[in-house]
């Protein structure tokens, strides 16, 4: 059974009830006793895409000028009584194809909506625009290989993307020190790169609140520092895009340095959303999104993320 679909964000009911929930064998009895006795409360309306508001979050050098970069900002539909965090969605694609409007984005938005979160899908530039990124992210500190111009440039609208959130803070209801990062594949490395890789170079970002990894890596182990936001992994074994091995190396130097880290291996699953779907497949019977969910509550509150290392058949 998933955890049921209720807000309560501003306070720590709503990740207490959910750890209780996951853990009790009596959850369907309390979960239906719980959405009654939380029935006054205004829950956030589930996303669609008529819901997003598009904005220009910058503009990109490209060798064919500048390009105007958009996000699709999901703001969860319950008054703005305080500023809620927000969660960037960076899509995969090898950094050659790939948008903001993928319905597995939009999807998650919704989810997140409906639990008092705030979502954003972003563009960025990819190969194709033939991107010009600037000196400042030449060098960036975690670099495993040379990285192509489209990556590095992706990775600086990235940190863009986040500027522009905690500027826009108080019209988007969004608070500027809670934005979590939610990467797939190429998404991935970028909130990966943006979180870890970005202390020496010049350009700045408002510190993320944490980051979420789905079948990502490419970052070297000695990126991590003590103090560095927490982090969320979750990978197949039978990856034939990224290799499971750079997950597993992330969760091993992420626990070296003392960084809150929950590791998700998916036993025989392989590469992107029709391989794993975080919002059917389970983790202990829990969806997947709903414990990445369970996560980002926890750091926003100020609490120590749960630390969990698990291992899930693929189903079949």
């Amino acid at each position: 059974m998933a955890v049921p679909k209720w807000s309560l964000f501003g306070g720590d009911m709503m990740l207490k009830a959910y750890v209780f929930l996951k853990s009790t064998v009596l959850r369907t009895a309390v979960a239906g006793i719980l959405m009654v006795a939380l029935s006054g409360f205004v829950c956030a309306k589930t996303a669609s895409a008529s819901d997003a508001r598009t904005y220009i979050y910058g503009t990109g050098a490209t060798a064919k000028g500048a390009r105007a970069l958009k996000i699709d900002f999901f703001a969860a539909q319950n008054t703005c009584s305080a500023l809620r965090p927000t969660v960037l969605l960076i899509h995969g694609g090898g950094f050659r194809i790939g948008s903001r409007n993928a319905a597995s984005l939009r999807e998650i938005a919704a989810q997140l909506n409906a639990q008092g979160f705030n979502a954003a899908s972003m563009d960025y530039r990819l190969v194709r625009d033939r991107p010009v990124p600037s000196i400042d992210v030449a060098n960036l500190k975690g670099a495993r290989q040379k990285v192509e111009n489209a990556a590095n440039a992706a990775i600086e609208d990235t940190a863009m993307a986040m500027r522009w959130i905690a500027a826009n803070a108080q019209s988007l209801c969004a608070d500027p020190h809670k934005i979590a990062l939610l990467g797939t594949s190429a998404g991935s490395v970028m909130a990966l790169f943006t979180t870890y890789a970005l202390d020496t170079s010049p350009v700045t970002r408002p510190t993320p609140l944490a980051v979420i990894s789905f079948w990502g890596g490419y970052l070297t182990p000695s990126a991590f520092e003590r103090g560095d936001p927490p982090l969320f992994l979750i990978h197949g074994t039978n990856d034939q895009t990224v290799p499971y091995a750079h997950s597993l190396a992330l969760h091993k130097a992420a626990r070296a340095k003392g960084i809150p880290v929950s590791f998700h291996t998916v036993v025989d699953g392989g590469h992107g959303f029709k391989s794993i779907d975080p919002l059917t497949d389970t983790i202990d019977g829990v969806p997947i999104l709903d414990e990445v969910m369970a996560f980002i509550a926890a750091a926003a509150q100020g609490n120590a993320p749960p630390t969990q290392t698990t291992r899930t058949k693929h189903r079949d």
